[in-house]
């Protein structure tokens, strides 16, 4: 569901209540993503959470951790109970929720029920299919899968149902019908998040995801970037360009500068980054020696590529002006196995490419560098 206003914006406040009230009579909870703008909750009788997101940004983990345990307890007090998921436009923060809710509530999880989720949500929600499109918001739903699978005392490749649930295997089916049914009806809250309702209704019961839920912790690995490298991009950028990264500790919605870095002669206060070379390959850090000797940094990450000297980006740029791309990742997820670890993500990893780089035919990457604490 896309932002509620008391003016012509989005969803008009007055017939969101009435939607809700005709059709729920106060059985309802809605949840807020916005961290822009909000209202006051007493106009949906107090039940409402706000959790701010950043619009276009990758998510904090515990942020999806404590929506999906907070509407799996309100779901399962009361068979008739719903929720309501909404951000601005209803898409992007809004699809992530709701791909994560449905999977905390899948009572038959597997490795593949990522893949089912998100294109239930794109098929549900948008009429080109294409739901959750942010990588790094699609990059936070695996994050989340992963969680609970290893939660659910399940690897990668265990299949099968959860504990205790090896009797609900209709559950899925009857959540997501659920939503298809609201959206068909024309009911934006019920389409946007009324994750599990039918399932109640169908005489599945969510207290197996709550054990789940409950037994949820987001992992800690600190992690050191030693290096990155951009690839494939168009000379004149990479002599002329500011990389800057970004950290957001687990427990925190809002990130704070790492470093801001530029190509080029020094420009002020900024440091420079080695120019391309020959390959069309540069190193984007101060020096790569100090990089290496940089702190240690946990939780999620995000590194931002700009056009020319950006001295001091603010950290919920995601498109236009001078932003050529981003990319959000967990120091948790990045692969313990290996040492020094790489991570190299291509186009399609990358998020909201600018428009000349959409155009250019260079094969455009960023490969991150790193060492794992032990």
């Amino acid at each position: 569901m896309a932002f509620i206003a008391r003016r012509l914006y989005r969803n008009p406040v007055h017939q969101v209540i009435r939607l809700l009230e005709e059709r729920h009579g106060g059985r309802y909870k809605v949840y807020n993503l916005c961290v822009e703008r909000g209202y006051d909750h007493a106009i949906f009788g107090g039940r409402v959470v706000r959790l701010p997101m950043y619009d276009g940004q990758a998510p904090p983990l515990d942020q999806l951790v404590a929506l999906c345990r907070d509407a799996a307890a309100w779901l399962s007090a009361d068979p008739s109970h719903v929720v309501a998921v909404h951000c601005k436009a209803g898409k992007g923060r809004t699809g992530v929720a709701v791909c994560a809710l449905l999977l905390a509530l899948e009572p038959r999880l597997t490795p593949d029920s990522l893949g089912s989720v998100l294109e239930f949500w794109a098929e549900r929600r948008t009429k080109d299919r294409k739901g959750v499109t942010i990588a790094s918001q699609r990059r936070f739903v695996e994050y989340f899968h992963a969680m609970m699978l290893a939660s659910a005392g399940m690897g990668l490749s265990g299949p099968g149902p959860r504990p205790d649930t090896a009797d609900q295997t209709g559950a899925a089916t009857s959540a997501q019908a659920a939503v298809a049914a609201a959206a068909t009806a024309g009911d934006p809250a019920g389409a946007a998040a009324t994750a599990a309702a039918a399932a109640a209704a169908a005489g599945t019961s969510v207290e197996a995801s709550l054990v789940v839920l409950d037994r949820l912790t987001v992992p800690v690995r600190p992690a050191r970037l030693t290096r990155l490298v951009f690839r494939g991009l168009p000379p004149a950028l990479l002599y002329d360009c500011t990389v800057s990264m970004w950290c957001r500790p687990v427990g925190h919605y809002q990130a704070h500068a790492v470093c801001h870095v530029t190509s080029g002669p020094p420009r002020g206060a900024m440091m420079p980054v080695s120019a391309a070379n020959p390959s069309g390959t540069a190193s984007a850090a101060a020096s790569e020696e100090a990089l290496a000797a940089g702190p240690l940094l946990s939780g999620d990450i995000k590194v931002q590529l700009f056009q020319g000297a950006v001295p001091e980006p603010a950290a919920d740029v995601f498109k236009g002006g001078s932003s050529q791309f981003s990319a959000w990742l967990n120091t948790a997820f990045l692969d313990p196995r290996v040492g020094p670890g790489r991570l190299l993500l291509g186009r399609p990893q990358l998020d909201k490419l600018s428009k000349p780089l959409r155009r250019w035919r260079g094969d455009v990457a960023l490969c991150i560098e790193y060492e794992v604490a032990t």
